[in-house]
C-alpha cells in the first residue's frame, strides 16, 4: 500500500522519482526487510480558462530543491492503512 503523500494543499505535492529498491537485511543479508524510494516536491501550475477559472497544469508543474528519502518496512504485523506505531518515537 502506497503511503499518503498529500500535502493537504493544491498548491504543492511529494512525487516518487525514480525506482524502487529493496532494503536487504536479515540473518543472511538476502532477507528484503523494506523498500527506499525518493520523493521530489512540486509547485503545481495554474492557468486561467476563458471562464476565469484557476485549472491546474500537472504536466508544467515545476520541481523544487526539497528531496525526501522515503523507507518503507515489509513488518507485516500491522494491517494495512495503520500508521500508528507502538512506540511513538516509530
Amino acid at each position: 500500500m502506497r503511503p499518503k503523500r498529500d500535502t493537504g494543499d493544491d498548491e504543492v505535492y511529494w512525487k516518487g522519482v525514480g525506482l524502487e529498491k529493496w532494503i536487504l537485511g536479515g540473518a543472511d543479508g538476502k532477507e528484503v526487510i523494506g523498500t527506499k524510494r525518493w520523493l521530489t516536491f512540486f509547485e503545481n501550475f495554474y492557468q486561467v480558462d476563458a471562464m476565469g477559472k484557476r485549472k491546474r497544469v500537472r504536466s508544467k508543474s515545476k520541481p523544487t530543491k526539497w528531496r525526501m528519502e522515503e523507507f518503507i518496512s515489509s513488518n507485516t504485523s500491522r494491517a494495512a492503512g495503520d500508521d500508528t506505531a507502538p512506540d511513538p518515537m516509530l
